[in-house]
């Protein structure tokens, strides 16, 4: 919801300049990815020890719902760029059509998979609810701006490959090791960090300059406050 704030304005002055539109959300995009895909899959590896040390081991029985939330997560954080960058053209009746159409379709998923599997249906009905808003809202980018859905995939795979590349080792090495659950989870963290970084330079990432960028004039911002 921050980046989307930012994001807004940025992208309402671009809309006379459809090449740079497409840069800055891009640009966006990438940091958003960049960012929320490693995290939750981290979130999804390190669940277990999470809920025992944050809500005690009463709460084991809710991690594989969180594992599920966390797949749907990485669809919810990309969902809002792409639909404030269509918002930001003037397409609001183009909006509001295709907005009642996510919203029924989210709707029959999450009440179909309850009625049907009970829990388990209704979480895989909010995954693909969450995939259903968010390939509908790139589908708009890309017929009215012009970002289309291949760019956008060739964008986000090297983040998705390097993630999981990262989630596999870390995953790996927790499977070996016999140790202490919050010790295997500290060394499952710094290891996710250090392929995960070390793979994101080796492959020089765009998004990982444009990640740095924003940090850095955040941190700008906060310093001058």
């Amino acid at each position: 919801q921050v980046v989307d704030q930012v994001a807004y304005p940025v992208l309402a002055e671009a809309q006379s300049d459809n090449a740079y539109l497409i840069r800055m959300l891009k640009k966006f995009i990438g940091v958003l990815a960049y960012t929320t895909i490693p995290f939750m899959l981290l979130l999804m590896l390190l669940a277990k020890p999470l809920f025992v040390l944050l809500y005690s081991d009463r709460w084991l029985q809710s991690v594989p719902y969180f594992q599920v939330l966390c797949i749907a997560g990485m669809a919810a954080c990309l969902q809002g760029i792409n639909y404030y960058a269509v918002a930001a053209i003037g397409k609001s009746k183009v909006m509001f059509k295709w907005t009642l159409f996510k919203r029924l379709m989210g709707l029959c998923f999450i009440v179909g998979g309850l009625v049907a599997f009970g829990m388990k249906g209704l979480l895989v009905g909010v995954v693909m609810s969450a995939y259903t808003v968010y390939f509908v809202n790139a589908g708009l980018v890309s017929k009215h701006i012009g970002y289309t859905n291949w760019q956008q995939f060739k964008d986000l795979l090297p983040i998705g490959l390097v993630s999981f590349a990262a989630w596999l080792c870390a995953f790996l090495l927790g499977h070996f090791l016999n140790l202490n659950m919050y010790v295997t989870g500290g060394l499952q963290l710094l290891l996710f960090v250090l392929v995960y970084f070390g793979l994101s330079m080796a492959f020089k990432l765009e998004a990982l300059s444009s990640t740095k960028e924003v940090v850095f004039t955040l941190l700008k911002k906060i310093r001058k406050k």
